[in-house]
């Protein structure tokens, strides 16, 4: 493996050749992990000058990642997730799975100190506890704690989901348009439909009728874009919480407030 550092006054790009396939990538501290085709590489520090990948063998491609202190957990279209220790040696065989779901793993999340959310292509959302996650060659799937229902997905591996700094909330875009959000604590949704649903154009030039400066009056969970939602993040402001979604070329924004079952 080979690569290229290219040095300009607003930082620095590293080009690599033959890299197979690129999925996703995570970025924890200074280390980037990124997931490929078959294996998932990192580079244990984006400071230092050797920027040399290093490589796990997963057999599957790797579509989401999750990195905490010493492990990483691989997400494959396998449905197989992994956990790999980077303190050990490297293997030229992949790790046993310590769960195997329902579909392709998308994304990769943690909720809690010892819950991790999983989402799978065919639309499950489920949360799994990590302490009684291990590789079990007895078992095809492993059952997971909470399951947030209604999601919808058949076939795209990037859509987004987010959660509030409490991590009590979950949001999540759906293929069909649709953004969704459950309790992380009862597993209930707190975004049901009123009724009919104004549609909202993506794609629009104009969405005067909907914003000011992006600022969205509408109720997003009663709000049927034409396209799934590209992007998603939770911030919170001077005692403010707002949800923020891509949709086409624009940024939108949702006061949450303390709007209520939801926070």
């Amino acid at each position: 493996m080979f690569f290229k550092v290219i040095q300009s006054d607003q930082g620095i790009m590293v080009a690599y050749n033959r890299l197979p396939d690129v999925w996703t990538s995570d970025l924890h501290g200074k280390r980037l992990c990124i997931g490929l085709h078959g294996r998932a590489s990192f580079i244990p520090d984006i400071e230092r000058t050797d920027l040399k990948l290093n490589h796990h063998i997963t057999g599957s491609d790797v579509l989401s990642l999750y990195q905490e202190n010493h492990l990483l957990y691989t997400g494959l279209r396998s449905s197989s997730l992994l956990r790999f220790d980077l303190r050990t040696p490297r293997s030229p065989k992949p790790p046993a799975p310590i769960l195997t779901t329902s579909s392709s793993i998308t994304t990769l999340t943690r909720i809690r100190q010892h819950e991790l959310l999983v989402a799978s292509m065919d639309g499950s959302l489920d949360l799994y506890d990590t302490r009684f996650t291990k590789p079990d060659p007895t078992k095809t799937r492993t059952e997971p704690v909470m399951s947030f229902r209604g999601h919808v997905n058949a076939y795209k591996h990037n859509l987004p989901v987010a959660l509030t700094p409490s991590h009590d909330v979950l949001f999540a875009s759906g293929l069909d348009g649709r953004l969704r959000a459950w309790s992380t604590r009862t597993g209930q949704s707190v975004s049901a439909s009123t009724g009919a649903s104004p549609v909202f154009n993506t794609a629009s030039d104009s969405i005067s009728q909907y914003t000011r400066a992006h600022a969205l009056d509408i109720n997003p969970f009663d709000t049927r874009f034409t396209e799934p939602l590209s992007a998603l993040d939770v911030l919170e402001v001077d005692g403010r919480t707002y949800l923020l979604g891509a949709a086409g070329n624009r940024v939108l924004r949702w006061n949450l407030g303390r709007r209520a079952g939801l926070l």
